[in-house]
């Protein structure tokens, strides 16, 4: 039977573990001109050599090829021949399914990332030529000779918190985001990327049935965690009690109960003081995820209540290290705890279950605008009547849901339940100057309010443009955040699936239960509501650590030209202590305060980049509050 501990003591704070060595993805590369056709044109500094393998290989033209990947199980590159690891660039990406490839031949460069990697992946060029290579911002700011101003267009399209950026651009000029399935080329002083991997593409299986589709995507997906498990020793899997995770969890214990290895399973518990009843969420998913951990005798399950953290401190630290601004830091509460219970066990990484709701659970209502699109009136009748006999789906939310992104405006308005919350629009309340006028000019919020279109497109979206998360975790424990769901394959066999499969009511999911039944429990399977863990996100920060960074910040420059600090501060006095759901309570803190305080944290950190370093202290500060930074 599983194993359960309870760790409510645990602070999670900065500095709670010591950071293991070797575990990362962090590497630089610096590839120039070669000095004689012997001579390897590539500089390599790997640090996480454990989880990180590379080697060039020079073809007959003289041309050389760097690859770098991240290891995987039964597999490796230096045990592989020189003809083998030509054939493998020409297969490229389908043999090294997780890393890229740098192709040099002179002065000119060719960088080609895999789909949907789980590398960040940055580049510039140096003043002498050189084309810089390195998993952060940060690192090729300090290996660059020359640094410019900040680029507010690339700042306003990442600020504005879209689910995807289709734009290569950093914050800093002159440095390249390589997104998965994207290439970047160099040469003549200019880095030019593109996208090689097209995901709007792919053909549609209309003769696919369920069953097949379903043999299919547990196939592919017991692959992908294979692919993401370390070689040796315990595994961590952050388990919230949600399909995706669930499933996660479950099949790691699966593929490990022959190996005696241990899955930690954590789950982040919700604080005191939650709304007593909810029609919608369920706050507590702590007992379906022990009853997925139950069910494996080797899954040992961590439930714990995590404590306010200095948010503002590690957002600072954060922000020297990576070089680029962490535009949403809400999750920060939860899973930092986690990343610092994973560094006491010793775990290289943390397996999430992101990007499951695009990829393994994909499905719901929203698929209905599809089916009529793709296959037709009859097949939209018969899904629609399908769905119609679940309990809580009225017909209004199928007309809503099937037209609502295609008829005109009124008339989907007339379909909409009345009182049915929205999101409210992002006023930037926080920010001035002119990154405000950019944020206000792309803002989504001031769009048409209807949903998306299709929820296919949707996911082309997201499978051709999302970028691995910041590696949050990389720096302080040494642990890595990886979200196995987040696949190339898993993106093309969802893509290519028809619709009809994939559209049922919000409770359920068609291929999901024909894949994955037999591992979780019905709970986990058809949830009665919601989990919402993000709503508990007042407890998991301390107020005082945001009113005095709030008058830290005073003294960046940057910031006082940017960021409203007198209102961020008089916030920042009001951070609330009870938890609410309404819409209009999490849009605020959630949607417009948390960002503009990260924003802030990253301003600071241009200005005073050395940990510890601080202008003078603002004659503002609040009685009893010393500055600190760091």
């Amino acid at each position: 039977m599983a194993a359960s501990t309870s760790a409510d003591d645990l602070s999670g704070l900065t500095g709670a573990a010591s950071p293991r060595s070797g575990s990362s993805l962090d590497f630089s590369i610096r590839a120039c001109v070669a000095e004689t056709p012997a001579r390897s044109s590539f500089s390599v500094d790997i640090a996480g050599s454990a989880m990180l393998e590379w080697r060039v290989l020079r073809l007959p033209d003289q041309s050389q090829v760097l690859f770098v990947r991240r290891c995987e199980l039964g597999t490796d590159l230096s045990a592989m021949t020189d003809e083998g690891l030509a054939q493998a660039l020409r297969r490229w990406p389908d043999v090294i399914s997780d890393g890229f490839v740098v192709i040099g031949k002179g002065a000119a460069w060719q960088v080609t990332l895999a789909p949907a990697s789980s590398f960040d992946l940055f580049a510039t060029l140096d003043e002498d030529g050189s084309l810089l290579l390195a998993s952060t911002v940060a690192t090729l700011l300090e290996q660059r000779r020359s640094h410019e101003r900040l680029n507010l267009d690339a700042l306003a399209d990442r600020f504005a918190g879209a689910l995807t950026v289709d734009s290569a651009d950093t914050v800093a000029p002159g440095v390249k985001r390589i997104i998965g399935g994207h290439e970047v080329r160099a040469g003549g002083g200019q880095l030019a990327v593109s996208r090689w991997w097209e995901p709007r593409r792919l053909a549609i299986h209309r003769d696919l049935t369920l069953k097949r589709a379903g043999a299919d995507l547990r196939r592919i997906a017991e692959e992908v965690v294979r692919r993401n498990l370390p070689a040796e020793g315990p595994v961590g899997v952050h388990l919230s009690g949600g399909r995706d995770s669930s499933v996660l969890c479950a099949l790691t214990a699966r593929q490990l109960a022959g190996q005696d290895r241990t899955v930690h399973a954590l789950t982040a518990l919700p604080c005191a003081n939650l709304p007593e009843a909810d029609d919608y969420y369920q706050f507590d998913e702590g007992a379906a995820a022990a009853a997925t951990a139950a069910r494996y005798h080797n899954v040992e399950h961590h439930l714990f209540r995590p404590k306010p953290l200095p948010l503002a401190r590690i957002l600072d630290e954060l922000h020297r290290q990576i070089g680029e601004p962490i535009h949403q830091p809400v999750s920060l509460g939860w899973i930092w705890p986690q990343l610092a219970r994973c560094a006491e066990l010793g775990l290289p990484a943390l397996l999430t279950g992101d990007s499951g709701n695009f990829t393994v659970s994909a499905g719901g209502l929203l698929n209905l605008s599809d089916v009529w699109r793709e296959e037709g009136l009859l097949h939209w009748i018969r899904t629609s009547a399908t769905i119609a006999r679940t309990d809580g789906v009225t017909m209004r939310d199928l007309v809503r849901e099937s037209f609502g992104g295609s008829l005109p405006l009124p008339l989907y308005q007339a379909g909409r339940k009345r009182g049915q919350p929205a999101i409210l629009a992002n006023d930037f309340l926080f920010v001035r100057g002119a990154l405000r006028g950019k944020l206000l000019a792309i803002s989504a919020g001031r769009e048409d309010p209807r949903p998306p279109a299709s929820a296919r497109s949707l996911i082309q979206e997201i499978a051709a443009n999302r970028c691995n998360p910041m590696p949050l975790g990389r720096f302080e424990f040494g642990v890595e955040l990886l979200a196995p769901w987040n696949d190339r394959t898993l993106f093309e066999l969802i893509l290519s699936v028809p619709s009809s499969m994939l559209a049922s009511a919000p409770d359920r999911r068609l291929l999901f239960d024909e894949a994955f039944m037999d591992l979780v429990p019905d709970d986990v399977m058809r949830p009665s509501k919601r989990g919402q863990q993000n709503v508990d996100f007042h407890a998991a920060v301390e107020r005082l650590d945001l009113e005095t960074a709030v008058e830290r910040y005073r003294a960046s420059a940057q910031c006082r030209e940017v960021i409203d600090l007198d209102r961020l501060g008089d916030a920042a006095a009001r951070w609330p202590t009870e938890r609410r759901t309404d819409m209009r309570h999490l849009s605020y803190w959630i949607g417009q305060f948390l960002p503009a305080l990260s924003l802030a944290s990253y301003l600071n950190s241009l200005d005073f980049p050395a940990s510890g370093a601080s202008a003078k202290s603002p004659e503002r500060l609040h009685a009893g509050h010393e500055p600190h930074t760091g």
